[in-house]
């Protein structure tokens, strides 16, 4: 059974986004929301209706059936420290402009963290212990935080997770792998992918600082709600169609983001080379490179050296043979004579040395 999804549910989100797109739409900022302010540490939380359709759907094509008791979304203002996010963002960055050749969809780029059970059996290539383990630890907690708000009725499994930045204009050239791609277009996460079923994301920069507009909006029935990303931030979701989303394009830089799904249930993780449909998994791609290289690398060195014996034994041998010829040619050489002829009143008299 396939870990993604099925036409039904894509017709469905797509109904959903018609519906919710038409005419002037009411738009609030979604910390205004609320009354009160919690606290940086303590997250703001919506207790939200569950869009119950679209598991249907799903389960009748043939996926498992993992529903969700309590949807809503929560967000915690100061989730990561300012450490944690530069350490972030500078991997990413340094990431996504030191490879020519990862490739791009559209205005994203995208990296997986082969963190998740899937990818756990491969090599942990290309990004340097410390990143793995502090972001192993910071989804972990993450997770945590997602229990303890949102209170899935079963414990969470992490699905997949993506270092992921956003710039205008797009990139085009060789890099550009699906330049028609829409990055800002309205969508469920569950609808593209049934496994996903809590969505969180981390912002790593800030809106109105390091770009202008790039704001989260939740595209609820009576209106709009906005999320202006903050650094630190974290905005976690039930990733069905009570929180068909989508993000307003970001203008004059980039955004960072880390991006995570988790799941319930036996549908199982997705596989590391599915996670950006082939896309975003430029990890694996650039070890298998690596070692193709490698390998190449290792077989002309092979040939060269048995190339090197070679001219060396046909040059021994050659030497060899010069040598037996000039011992041969010596010995077979007759001494002559070096003799001398004088004439006197005695008669002529002849002298050899």
């Amino acid at each position: 059974m396939s870990t993604r999804t099925c036409p039904a549910a894509l017709e469905l989100m797509r109904r959903a986004v018609d519906e919710r797109s038409k005419g002037e739409r009411a738009s609030f900022d979604l910390l205004q929301v609320r009354e009160g302010h919690k606290g940086d540490f303590v997250p703001w939380i919506w207790h939200i209706p569950c869009e119950e359709e679209l598991p249907r759907v799903q389960r009748a094509a043939g996926f498992e059936f993992s529903p969700v008791q309590d949807c809503g979304r929560a967000v915690w203002e100061s989730f990561a420290s300012p450490l944690e996010v530069a350490m972030l963002r500078a991997f990413a960055q340094k990431s996504f402009e030191g490879h020519s050749d990862i490739p791009h969809r559209g205005a994203e780029v995208s990296l997986v963290l082969p963190l998740h059970q899937t990818c756990h059996s491969t090599k942990r290539t290309g990004i340097p212990a410390e990143v793995m383990d502090f972001a192993w630890s910071l989804l972990r907690r993450v997770e945590g935080a997602i229990l303890e708000a949102l209170m899935p009725s079963t414990p969470l499994e992490l699905r997949g997770a993506l270092l992921r930045r956003v710039q205008l204009p797009a990139l085009t050239g060789h890099q550009q792998m699906m330049p028609s791609h829409d990055s800002f277009a309205a969508h469920a996460d569950r609808a593209t992918v049934a496994a996903y079923h809590y969505s969180a994301v981390l912002y790593l920069d800030e809106a109105g600082k390091d770009f202008e507009d790039g704001e989260l909006l939740f595209m609820d029935r009576d209106g709009d709600l906005r999320l202006a990303p903050k650094s630190g931030q974290l905005v976690a979701f039930t990733s069905g169609l009570e929180n068909l989303h989508r993000v307003v394009p970001p203008h004059g830089g980039p955004r960072y983001v880390l991006a995570m799904w988790f799941g319930t249930g036996p549908n199982g993780p997705i596989p590391c080379d599915e996670l950006t449909s082939g896309f975003g998994a430029h990890v694996e791609k650039q070890r298998s490179t690596s070692e193709g290289q490698v390998t190449e690398i290792a077989i002309a060195m092979i040939i060269a050296m048995v190339f090197i014996i070679a001219l060396a034994a046909e040059l021994l041998r050659s030497l060899c043979t010069a040598a037996r010829y000039y011992m041969q040619s010596q010995k077979a050489m007759v001494k002559v004579p070096i003799c001398s002829h004088t004439s006197g009143m005695f008669g002529d008299h002849k002298q050899c040395a």
